[in-house]
């Protein structure tokens, strides 16, 4: 194993030597503070964790009158587009379109009120937002008590 530090002390990498290196890079200058292990996982100043396996956002989102966000990560607003209509805006953009979402919805009442949550067709998937529609059992657009989502990839 060989341990590098850069001219600055606050820049070191440690590396096993082989061609196919596993790399710990730790980066502490400047406003870019990152942990980086071997490409795969990366640790921003801000605490975000960026890969493949850990989420890129979540949400969890009141839709009834004046949408609400209860809860979040990587998620700085969302917006009302219509009756069961809304977009999660990213407070930092995604690397590429290519990911995945899943989530739930749930409506006041008891524990027979079906809902359904999807992405919203009309509308392409983008780096920064997702867009989503609830329905109910009858597929009628509604608002929601909670919308839940969380996204893996981009």
């Amino acid at each position: 194993n060989t341990v590098h530090t850069g001219t600055d002390a606050a820049l070191i990498t440690v590396e096993n030597g082989s061609s196919s290196c596993n790399a710990l890079r730790i980066d502490n200058r400047g406003t870019g503070n990152t942990f980086n292990f071997d490409g795969q996982f990366s640790m921003t100043a801000d605490g975000r964790g960026l890969s493949q396996f850990t989420a890129a956002f979540w949400a969890r989102v009141n839709m009834e009158g004046t949408f609400s966000i209860t809860g979040s990560h990587n998620v700085s607003s969302v917006t009302d587009r219509g009756v069961g209509k809304g977009t999660a805006n990213f407070a930092n953009n995604l690397s590429n379109a290519n990911y995945c979402v899943v989530g739930s919805a749930f409506s006041g009442g008891g524990e027979n009120d079906q809902r359904e949550f999807q992405h919203s067709n009309e509308r392409t998937w983008s780096t920064s937002a997702w867009d989503w529609c609830t329905m109910d059992e009858l597929e009628t657009a509604n608002d929601i008590t909670g919308a839940n989502m969380i996204g893996f990839g981009g």
